[in-house]
Parts: structure tokens; sequence; C-alpha cells
């Protein structure tokens, strides 16, 4: 195995550390990491350029009895890095952390990678290290995201969804962010969702609440109402300065046909547009890589463009 240059130094934590990737993304930082609740040990691995004293590399597992995972039950982890960091220098750094699992009697590892499109230079690079050091793609599924302009979002959708988006302001539909105090109600009308098309259950609610409290940053409400009645709801979640990540929404089932989703997602491309945020990520349209054609077929009408959302596995 190659040995790392004199400049860095290969680094393991066992609980939060002093040191930071800059500009890492928010489901991989270390106060997401460590305000999560699972049970299991949080191993922490980077890539140090000692010479400044700056992280160059992060890679972070949750262990739970013999296996380790990257991400345990959030939307991505795998390892984040500079630009500048080198394919070679990214091939040890693999190694390093590999032969640390070895050491550790860790028998398995699972990778679920951001989006391409997060960083399709980085992702393409990972990707080729990791392969080369036989951690095996297993999928790559459908994910797709919409581009933020000046464009305003009636003219960026399909006409249909257009025509919809425009009955609801007709009727008087409104927009509402951030009021915390809709939380439990945005909720319930979530869970009554995801059990109408078939969805896994939603996180519980006492987590969701507590995420929102601890990063008011990052976790954001967007309603649509009908007077004082929440007819939908999106959650969305701050990555970084470029991309917001939609990770719930939810639709009322007494007003299917108005498809107040869009009314809220209309919302979300505003408050984006807002604040200069390029990128909202609509997230998976296919699971095991298997596509969900009409989630998919909605998202493009919505302007949606595709990228891919990898999974890795090694064994030991």
């Amino acid at each position: 195995m190659a040995e790392l240059s004199d400049n860095y130094v290969f680094s393991v934590y066992e609980s939060q550390p002093d040191i930071e990737l800059d500009s890492v993304s928010f489901f991989n930082s270390n106060k997401f990491i460590f305000s999560r609740s699972e049970e299991g040990s949080r191993i922490l691995f980077y890539l140090i350029d000692h010479n400044r004293n700056l992280a160059v590399a992060k890679f972070s597992i949750l262990i739970i009895k013999d296996q380790a995972y990257s991400p345990w039950n959030a939307p991505y982890g795998s390892i984040e890095c500079n630009r500048d960091i080198g394919h070679e220098s990214l091939g040890i750094f693999i190694d390093k952390i590999l032969e640390w699992l070895n050491k550790s009697g860790i028998s398995g590892l699972k990778i679920v990678h951001y989006p391409d499109f997060y960083n399709q230079m980085i992702s393409e690079i990972i990707r080729d290290c990791y392969v080369e050091k036989g951690i095996e793609l297993i999928v790559s599924d459908r994910n797709q995201h919409l581009p933020v302009n000046t464009t305003i979002f009636a003219s960026v959708i399909s006409s249909d969804e257009r025509r919809r988006l425009n009955n609801c302001f007709k009727r008087g539909f409104s927009g509402e962010m951030g009021n915390f105090a809709r939380l439990r109600q945005a909720y319930e009308l979530l869970v009554r969702a995801r059990k109408r098309k078939g969805y896994r259950e939603a996180m519980p609610f006492v987590e969701l609440e507590r995420m929102f409290l601890l990063h008011p940053d990052h976790y954001l409400l967007f309603t649509t109402m009908d007077n004082d009645k929440i007819i939908a709801a999106t959650i969305s979640i701050r990555i970084n300065a470029d991309i917001m990540y939609n990770f719930y929404h939810a639709d009322h089932e007494d007003y299917l046909n108005f498809s107040p989703t869009v009314m809220s997602i209309n919302f979300v491309y505003g408050y984006c547009q807002e604040y200069s945020i390029p990128f909202i990520d609509l997230g998976k349209s296919s699971i095991d890589g298997e596509i969900n054609e009409g989630l998919y077929r909605f998202k493009r009408e919505l302007g949606a463009v595709d990228s891919h959302k990898k999974k890795f596995i090694w064994t030991k």
C-alpha cells in the first residue's frame, strides 16, 4: 500500500473533533452527526494537511455490531474532500480507512453517496477510487433536482402544472414559511400522505421536532394554506450555500385535484431565489434502481433534471 506524502496526516476520531472540513455539507457535518440520537459508535476519518492545519478529506461511519454505515438513516454520507486533493492521495485515504476497518473487526461497509450534481467532478473521482479499492458499486438510483434562476417558477413548469398553480392562486390559497407552531399539524398531514402513497413511515415527530430546534438555520417548513388549514407542506433542509434539499412533502387528501404540492414548491423556489440558492434537490425517483414512473414524471413536469445517487458496498 502506498503511503501518504509528508504533507498529509490520517486521523481517526471517536468523539467530536475540533477540526472540520471546509464547506462540508450539512449531513456530513459534525454538528449534524453528533446531534443524532442513534445507538452505535460514531467514527470520523480525516485527511489533514498538517502544514496548513487544514482538513482536506472527511469520511464518517456509524458502527452497529460488526457493520459500518455511511450514513446510518440519513440521506447520504460518503467522502467529501477538497477539489485539489488528487486521485492518488484520495486512494491512499481510502486504503487507510479500509485498513482501520479490518483491524477493528468490521466485516462490512455500506455507503450512500450524495447525488452526483452536488459535485460532479469529485463524485467521479470518488467513484473510481472506491471501485479501485474493492468497494463495489451496487446501484445507481435516479435523482432529480430543480435549477433555480431568475425565471419565475410558473414559466419553468409544464402547462398542466401551471394551470394547477394558477387555480391555487385563484382559489385564494396562500403560502407560509417558518411557522414552527404548525409543525405538528404539518407532520400529521405528512403521515397521512405517506400512508396513502405507500411510502415508508416518516421519522418520529419527536426526532423531527428536535432537529428543527437544534438546527433552525437548516430545517425549514413551507406550508400552503386554505385560510387556517394546511393543505400542503414541504420540509426542506439547507445543505450548503448552493443546495436546498426537499426532505418531505405532503398534500391534503381533500385537495388533490388542485395539486397544492406544486404551490408549496413554488414557495420553496421563491425562497431559493431570494437567498441565491441555485439548486433544489427533489430527491430520488427510484428505489434500488427501479424508477417510480409517476414520481419521476411529476418532477419532470416541475422542470427537474436528472442526476444519479449511488450506493456502494465493501465486504471483508
